[in-house]
């Protein structure tokens, strides 16, 4: 099998591009051949060069995110024409404008498509003539945001990976009320909201710290608002981390205060750490919250004397955290080790041409 992933772009701070990588390395015993095709899309583009060391593998590069009809009509024709010289008969692609890009390239090359869905949109019903093969949702909110959206041979639940250890062998976090949040500084990732609560939080838990993780555009005002806030010792920008195990150990659990996300890559890698996450309401945040979990959560978006109240409840509660922390790694390794959901997707999607929904 030969798959192509079509993304407008590979940044590193993607949870896609994290997704995509771990993905690309647990399959490789599955006999499933990849390539890739980046459209250096966004501001933060620096060219392929950076995309090929963060996934170890050659991409190619293919505007396809131009909006010149003619130079995107080009562009098509050298992805039909990439395609075809490496046998691809597998789309993989991210992103909904990729979707009519690769539905092009089947009516060339008879291509079969699989599309992941990896945020919650509103309806977007201009896909819907163009059917794909298999639809993926990486969670009931994602998976439902599909369904009403595009037409689909196959529908499929399968959420990210992270890479789980056998046992979970976690030390005891230097300090219990440092917190940790892995996030691109984004607005969607409301790291705003998040650092209005910690002021709340941390005036009655001094001592206490924030550890931001990430890179992004917004990363100048956070720390504006940092500064003003008089919180300059409090919250710490680390940077981005390609492991930030080091940080996480420190930690006595993690935060994520997200207006939107499909199914947070930061969660299943704290809970592969053994951190539970703190987290708002959002619909995909929802879901990786364990049914078993016993501290307050899912706070509502935006609501920043719900989110400090939380923080402030957790910071005095260790033992709590620490329990909590086991069961989200044991809740999260069933089903999104590396290994599980590369095995899933070779089941479920990558070879399946069965045309039952589940």
């Amino acid at each position: 099998m030969r798959i192509c992933v079509i993304n407008p772009n590979f940044y590193r701070s993607s949870g896609v591009s994290v997704v995509v990588r771990r993905l690309f390395k647990a399959s490789q015993s599955l006999g499933v051949q990849w390539a890739f095709v980046t459209s250096g899309y966004g501001p933060e583009y620096t060219g392929p060069e950076e995309e090929e060391a963060f996934l170890g593998q050659k991409v190619e590069y293919v505007n396809l995110m131009t909006v010149n009809p003619f130079r995107l009509g080009l562009e098509v024709i050298k992805l039909i024409e990439f395609c075809f010289a490496n046998k691809i008969n597998t789309i993989h692609v991210h992103h909904r404008r990729m979707i009519l890009i690769a539905w092009i390239v089947r009516q060339a090359l008879g291509t079969k498509i699989i599309y992941t869905g990896q945020l919650t949109y509103s309806s977007y019903s201009w896909l819907w003539p163009f059917s794909v093969d298999v639809a993926v949702g990486i969670s009931q909110a994602v998976l439902g945001d599909i369904r009403s959206s595009i037409q689909a041979r196959k529908f499929v639940l399968l959420s990210n990976p992270a890479d789980f250890p056998t046992e979970l062998i976690r030390q005891d976090p230097h300090d219990s009320r440092h917190v940790i949040c892995v996030a691109r500084f984004a607005d969607v990732k409301n790291h705003k909201c998040l650092i209005a609560a910690w002021e709340k939080a941390y005036s009655v838990e001094r001592g206490a710290k924030l550890f931001l993780v990430g890179e992004g555009p917004l990363e100048s005002e956070l720390k504006i608002q940092v500064n003003a806030l008089g919180l300059s010792d409090s919250v710490i920008f680390c940077g981005y981390h390609k492991d930030w195990t080091s940080i996480a150990q420190q930690c006595g659990f993690a935060v994520l205060a997200s207006k939107n996300e499909g199914h947070p890559v930061a969660v299943v890698e704290a809970a592969a750490l053994g951190l539970a996450t703190l987290v708002t309401n959002a619909p995909g945040n929802v879901d990786t919250v364990p049914p078993a979990s016993e501290l307050p959560n899912k706070v509502e978006v935006d609501n920043v004397d719900e989110l400090a109240e939380c923080l402030s409840y957790w910071l005095r509660s260790p033992e709590k955290v620490r329990k909590n922390g086991c069961v989200y790694f044991d809740f999260h390794k069933k089903r999104n080790s590396c290994e599980a959901v590369a095995k899933n997707y070779y089941e479920q999607v990558w070879a399946s041409e069965k045309k039952e929904v589940i």
